[in-house]
């Protein structure tokens, strides 16, 4: 691709451009928002990076591309968000019906009324709040009962995989392949949402705020997933649970001079990981670990939007529509294979059809499901309209989410806004696998990460049984009188 080809290359760069302006445009910490600005970088990571990728062994399909096979899929992509945020939009509008109106100042302006306020930021992506200021007792307690159902979701699936009794266990930890976690995909979901959630309570409840001690924790519990990147997506949701209590909380995680040290350990320990994974071994030469490290950041970003945009050009070419396989995994996809042993393969395997890979040339055919964005998925199931249309609906269902959690916010239980972080949390973790997978895998991992956070909440039963679990507020208040008596 040559973005200084004046006929296409030029014209391909000025729309990636542009798509990315409006992606990044109002960028704010909502699900909508956080979906838009990974598109952005899937976009940008192709149009800057692409030349790189070149250098690094990538299947036939990402070399062929070129700028004008690029148009057509971006104008697609761009029409599915631009048909999401009008769903978004309107659904806003709809949840007041007839409050929704203006206000008179003293002076004779007009000014939105607050049911107003509160549709117009629903529809950019949800309410805007003041940080979080939750009961520290509640906080720590759902903390420390995450953390250990995080723990015991990591220790089981090591057991039932098998790597607790190898001679080689760390060799083989650091060697383990997803597939071999096949019936038992579960428990790393658990793990791997639960942990960070749970760490970030339970340092935000204390008074010191042992960040760096939580990353090292981060650290230790991501080396120990078969995915390459679990190390950074414990980081991400750690950090996204962070934001809800206030920007400043995450700027004194990020500025520590150890947060900053165990950044540059992870950085180091992505391309060891890559590599273990890949061949067996680690080459901690300069050309290995800068090819691995630039070969997973890469295949997580502009890989992504190339696949997009080949599978978009297969059907182009006359290949056959999913016709709604793809996106009815929703119904069962979040099964565990351990209980439904004829369960169907993932639909996302079947994209290997439509990116032409051979068993022979692209590795075992079947193994792995490839990337497509969520609207890639709905324009391999439906076409150009139908995934126009899912978009609408699919904009309106991220507004109901956003308001859902709102509401959850305001509960007056103490348990409430705590639940509501951990839920909150969560929302947010669906920005992946939406910029990847779908809303398929999306739905999964929000749908086993909250029936184990369910879980959890047996814990307070006892505790409330014995008038343990208070606000803070309740347990203060007898010793204040008793003092004034």
């Amino acid at each position: 691709m040559d973005i200084f080809d004046l006929k296409t290359g030029s014209l391909y760069a000025a729309l990636a451009l542009a798509s990315s302006t409006y992606l990044l445009w109002g960028f704010r910490i909502r699900l909508r928002s956080l979906l838009k600005a990974m598109l952005a970088i899937q976009v940008l990571a192709d149009l800057f990076f692409f030349p790189l990728l070149l250098d690094l062994p990538v299947s036939d399909y990402v070399v062929s591309l070129t700028a004008q096979d690029r148009i057509y899929p971006l104008l697609v992509l761009m029409g599915c968000v631009v048909a999401m945020d009008i769903g978004a939009a309107l659904c806003a509008s709809l949840a007041g019906p007839g409050r929704a109106g203006m206000r008179k100042t003293t002076k004779g302006g007009a000014v939105p009324s607050q049911s107003t306020r509160a549709i117009l930021t629903a529809s950019e992506g949800g309410p805007v709040d003041q940080p979080l200021k939750l009961d520290k007792v509640t906080s720590k307690q759902v903390g420390i009962a995450l953390v250990l159902l995080a723990v015991l979701a990591r220790l089981c699936q090591l057991y039932f995989v098998g790597l607790l009794g190898e001679p080689a266990m760390l060799l083989s930890i650091l060697t383990w392949q997803p597939e071999r976690s096949l019936g038992f995909s579960f428990l790393e979901l658990i793990g791997s949402l639960l942990f960070p959630i749970g760490l970030a309570l339970f340092v935000m409840s204390t008074r010191r705020r042992p960040h760096t001690t939580a990353l090292v924790l981060m650290l230790v519990f991501g080396s120990l997933s078969p995915w390459k990147g679990g190390i950074v997506k414990l980081v991400v949701v750690y950090g996204l649970t962070l934001q809800q209590f206030g920007w400043s909380e995450v700027r004194a995680a990020i500025l520590k001079k150890s947060s900053i040290a165990l950044g540059v350990a992870i950085l180091f320990i992505l391309p060891i990981k890559a590599q273990f994974r890949t061949v067996g071994r680690a080459d901690l030469a300069v050309r290995p670990m800068t090819g691995a490290f630039f070969g997973t950041l890469m295949g997580h970003s502009g890989e992504v939007f190339e696949t997009y945009t080949y599978i978009i050009g297969s059907l182009e070419r006359g290949y056959p529509l999913m016709r709604g396989s793809y996106n009815q995994q929703v119904l069962y996809l979040w099964v565990p294979r351990l209980l439904w042993k004829d369960k169907p393969n993932v639909a996302g395997m079947e994209i290997y059809y439509y990116l032409e890979l051979t068993r022979d040339r692209d590795g075992p055919y079947g193994v792995t499901a490839y990337p497509a964005t969520v609207f890639g998925t709905f324009y391999l199931d439906f076409g150009l309209w139908g995934s126009l249309l899912c978009s609408l609906f699919f904009g309106g269902l991220l507004a109901s989410g956003d308001n859902l959690l709102g509401r959850l916010r305001k509960a007056r239980s103490h348990t409430g806004p705590v639940y509501y972080v951990v839920f909150c949390s969560l929302w947010l973790n669906s920005t992946f696998a939406l910029s990847e997978g779908g809303v398929p895998p999306a739905f999964t991992e929000a749908l086993v990460a909250s029936a184990a956070v369910c879980v959890s909440i047996l814990y307070f039963f006892p505790l409330k049984a014995r008038g343990s679990v208070l606000p803070a507020r309740a347990r203060t208040e007898p010793r204040v009188h008793a003092a004034k008596i």
